[in-house]
C-alpha cells in the first residue's frame, strides 16, 4: 500500500515531463510532510516479496501517468469525457479479467454494497477530474494521502479496529502538509 501511495511522487515528476508544470517552491516540503503523514499511518517494514513490491510501485507509476492524463485532457474535454472514456477501458479490461477468472454473480445485499461503491467511486472521480482542471498535478494528488488517513477512521467506525498514535500522528502531518499546500496555492 505504501509503495501504491507514491503516486503523487510520479505525478509531479511525470507533469513536469510532459506538461512543463513546474511545482511551487514551497510545494516540495508540504509533500514530504504529507509522505511522511502516510508512511507513520502504514509503518511499512520492507518486508514481502520483491515481485508484489515491484507490481505496487508500478501501480503507483500507473497512477502518477494516469492522474496526468486527466490533467491533460481537462484542458480540452469536458470531465464527463473523461470519466466515460475511463470506464469504457474499465468496462473493457474487467471483462477481460471477468472472463479469465472464477466469476461469481453478485446476489443479494451485494448488490446495494456494489451500487453504493459505484455511486461513491463517481462522486470522487468527478472531483479529482474537476480538481486536476484547477491546480498542478503534483500538487492536487497529495490529497490522496488522505485515504490512508480515512480508511483508518472508517475502518474505526465501521469495524471498532483500535487507533493508535501513529494512525494520528501520521493523520496530524497530512493535514498540516495539505494546509501548507492550501495556503499558498
Amino acid at each position: 500500500m505504501a509503495l501504491q501511495y507514491t503516486h503523487p511522487i510520479f505525478a509531479a515528476v511525470f507533469a513536469g515531463i510532459f506538461l512543463k508544470e513546474k511545482m511551487p517552491k514551497h510545494s516540495g516540503f508540504a509533500v514530504a510532510i504529507c509522505a511522511a503523514g502516510a508512511l507513520v499511518i502504514l509503518n511499512p517494514r520492507g518486508t514481502g516479496d520483491l515481485t508484489g513490491n515491484l507490481i505496487a510501485l508500478a501501480s503507483g507509476v500507473a497512477s502518477g501517468l494516469a492522474y496526468t492524463a486527466v490533467r491533460t485532457l481537462s484542458k480540452t474535454e469536458s470531465p464527463l469525457t473523461i470519466m466515460l472514456s475511463f470506464h469504457l477501458a474499465a468496462a473493457l479490461f474487467g471483462g477481460i479479467a471477468t472472463f479469465a477468472g472464477e466469476f461469481v454473480w453478485p446476489s443479494g445485499q451485494l448488490w446495494m454494497w456494489l451500487i453504493a461503491i459505484a455511486i461513491v467511486s463517481q462522486t470522487g472521480q468527478w472531483f479529482l477530474t474537476h480538481g486536476l482542471r484547477k491546480e498542478k498535478a503534483g500538487v492536487a494528488t497529495t490529497v490522496g494521502y488522505l485515504a490512508i488517513a480515512f480508511g483508518a477512521a472508517w475502518a474505526w467506525i465501521f469495524f471498532g479496529e483500535t487507533i493508535g498514535w501513529p494512525v494520528l500522528l501520521g493523520t496530524a502531518l497530512m493535514i498540516l502538509g495539505l494546509a501548507m499546500l492550501v495556503r499558498r496555492s
